[in-house]
């Protein structure tokens, strides 16, 4: 009955595990593929009427030309002026701007759940890894016990 009982608990965290990984992939797509968002035409038009009543305080961009509403910025990589744009990401590939950034938020979170649980879960395990390199050590048929803890250690570090 124990080893019934232990075999649901390995599937019920590998199922949360891959339940984490998931949401975060599907976060990570949405924050690629959701368009951060630029001025649209109509506002542009509006402030274009605005500027030709006489309004002086209207910001226009001066790579792009276009008017600039508060707190967006021309991006330097996608060229594009972006509406509220936070930064550039090299991990999405995108913009963090208006649309994406709940998205972009809902990735690091996701990521970082992710990985915390997959730390939770090897230190859980350290125990019988740490018997299982100096068992290793002791038959002499890989590496002396301090190396198999340095080197199991090591790569549990690399992981994280």
């Amino acid at each position: 009955m124990e080893l019934h009982n232990r075999s649901a608990g390995i599937v019920v965290a590998i199922l949360f595990f891959h339940v984490l990984l998931s949401l975060m992939v599907l976060a990570w797509a949405y924050t690629c593929f959701t368009d951060p968002g630029v001025p649209s035409e109509r506002w542009q038009r509006r402030m274009a009427a605005l500027a030709a009543a006489g309004q002086e305080n209207l910001k226009v961009c001066r790579r792009s030309g276009l008017y600039k509403p508060a707190r967006s910025h021309f991006c330097s990589v996608t060229r594009r002026l972006t509406l509220n744009m936070d930064h550039f990401c090299p991990w999405v590939v995108n913009t963090v701007g208006f649309y994406n950034r709940k998205f972009f938020l809902l990735f690091l979170l996701y990521a970082c759940l992710t990985i915390a649980y997959s730390l939770l879960c090897i230190a859980a395990q350290l125990p019988a890894l740490f018997a299982f390199a100096r068992e290793l050590g002791d038959q002499n048929r890989w590496l002396p016990g301090i190396m198999n803890t340095v080197l199991l250690v090591g790569t549990i570090g690399l992981d994280i």
